[in-house]
């Protein structure tokens, strides 16, 4: 970062060098975040508290946390765009206003805090629902592994690493002290690395519990694709990961730090969707069926409860205890019908029989939100 003028390069600045400002684009996308997250967490508040059956510790903690988080991160944003002059070039304000640079200089260090808390918490929610739905005690052993992963990488980039990138730390923003810094922009890239990688982990933990799940082709890919949504994060990260492989731009962060910033601040908000969609799945299925078509079935015969035999329900078929040996049948039982004019003789019960074995296991068993 310039900590000086040279008079000779100032002269060489147009004005329209200086007047260039994409303070608005940091606006929108902050604005169209905020209302996007906020939408999603009510949905998933919605999907969990009326539709779903069960709902583990991490709803009413690690989510509610996750999402004040990256509104948290928004917040920073709009003051780095209201009161840190954000969008604007370095030198602009170093001639205009230089006491802007140290306000956003300081909004940068605390929002990479909340950036590396926003990364690490819907992966750790996402872990923690494949833990309900693994059985498999090595597929559960390496997600537990990758659980570690994320949180020590949360502890080992997202604390350690911001405190110590600079000594002393106040000199990130204050240049008039003594100190120096570490390769920012390393740091920026190789805390791109972990994420991809754990997300590389996450993506493909369900594909072992998928191939063995017993159930239909179309309910597995149904499946697939709802825990497929906790990985999409894996995009943006690559494409910030991408972008700050670019030449240095901390030589003029404050404009030129523009499209890095925004794209990991979509990355953080996209991990918090991810991690949501999952989870929503109850609610999706609750108007699903409101308003899918009903088909009416018409019985000809009388079935009414007079005649249904104990055990059995509306169709005649037995009910109980699904383990073991069990008869089931169907009847139809005889009752008014146009047919009588024509002389044809109705029987009184037609009953098929059929003796099944029912073995019932609950390995690999899925929650019943996610069938």
């Amino acid at each position: 970062m310039a900590e000086t003028l040279n008079p000779e390069a100032l002269s060489s600045l147009s004005p329209e060098y200086l007047a260039e400002d994409y303070h608005e684009i940091w606006w929108r996308w902050n604005v169209a975040l905020t209302v996007i997250v906020t939408v999603i967490y009510i949905l998933f508040v919605i999907s969990r508290l009326f539709f779903a059956r069960y709902n583990g510790w991490e709803v009413w903690t690690l989510y509610p946390l996750s999402y004040v988080s990256c509104i948290g991160l928004c917040i920073l944003y709009f003051l780095a765009v209201a009161r840190g002059g954000a969008g604007k070039h370095l030198v602009y304000w170093e001639i205009h206003n230089p006491k802007i640079i140290p306000i956003y200089l300081k909004l940068q260090t605390a929002s990479e805090f909340l950036y590396m808390l926003d990364v690490s918490l819907p992966k750790v929610c996402i872990i923690i629902l494949y833990l309900r739905i693994f059985t498999e005690r090595w597929i559960r052993l390496i997600t537990k592994i990758v659980l570690g992963i994320v949180i020590s990488n949360y502890v080992a980039i997202g604390i350690i690493a911001v405190l110590v990138v600079c000594r002393p730390f106040a000199y990130k923003w204050d240049k008039t002290i003594d100190g120096h810094c570490s390769d920012l922009m390393n740091s920026y890239r190789y805390t791109s690395l972990p994420n991809i990688i754990t997300d590389v982990a996450i993506l493909i933990l369900p594909f072992p519990m998928l191939y063995k799940l017993q159930v239909s082709p179309a309910r597995k890919f149904g499946i697939f694709l709802t825990l497929l949504t906790g990985s999409l994060g894996l995009i943006t990260a690559i494409a910030r990961f991408v972008e700050y492989l670019k030449p240095d731009w901390m030589t003029d962060p404050m404009y030129a730090g523009n499209k890095p910033i925004i794209l990991g601040i979509i990355e953080a908000h996209t991990y918090f969707i991810c991690s949501c969609l999952p989870e929503m799945r109850p609610l999706a299925r609750g108007i699903y069926r409101k308003f899918k078509p009903h088909k009416v079935k018409e019985f000809p015969y009388n079935s009414g409860p007079s005649f249904r035999p104990v055990g059995s329900n509306s169709y005649g078929s037995s009910v109980g205890n699904i383990h073991g040996n069990h008869k089931t049948s169907i009847s139809a039982l005889r009752g008014q019908h146009d047919d009588y004019s024509k002389g044809f003789e109705i029987p009184a019960v037609i009953q098929l029989d059929k003796t099944v074995h029912v073995n019932y296991s609950q390995k690999r068993a899925l929650p019943r939100d996610m069938v």
